[in-house]
């Protein structure tokens, strides 16, 4: 079968009415996005910068910065709840002094940590 320019239709020369058109693209949809799981969600949550205001100035911060300085500001406050959230960062922390309870410092513990308890049990 010939075209009206003598071409010869054939493997690897297809019809020129069913070729790609200059310009338009033979993907216009383009790639669909990867799905991102929880927990690149939380990631890139946390990793939003909002502005705060610190000391008057006006600066921008990590939303899981913020969060941090909360959490510590809220157990210095003596916050139960944000105490509870604080002893976990203080152990993964590399400044986290390592000590050793003193027995007449038992007793002083084991009433606080009832305190942090939700079923109200003493832990030891």
């Amino acid at each position: 079968m010939t075209d009206s320019n003598d071409y010869e239709v054939g493997h690897g020369k297809p019809p020129k009415h069913t070729r790609f058109k200059p310009g338009v693209s033979g993907n216009p949809k383009g790639k669909p996005r990867k799905n991102r799981t929880f927990e690149e969600e939380v990631q890139a949550v946390l990793s939003t910068r909002v502005p705060v205001t610190i000391n008057g100035k006006k600066t921008y911060v990590t939303k899981r910065q913020l969060l941090l300085e909360q959490i510590i500001n809220g157990a210095i406050n003596k916050n139960p709840t944000m105490m509870r959230l604080a002893l976990p960062l203080l152990r993964m922390s590399d400044g986290a002094p390592d000590f050793e309870i003193l027995p007449e410092d038992q007793k002083t513990l084991q009433a606080l940590m009832k305190n942090f308890n939700s079923d109200g049990s003493e832990s030891e």
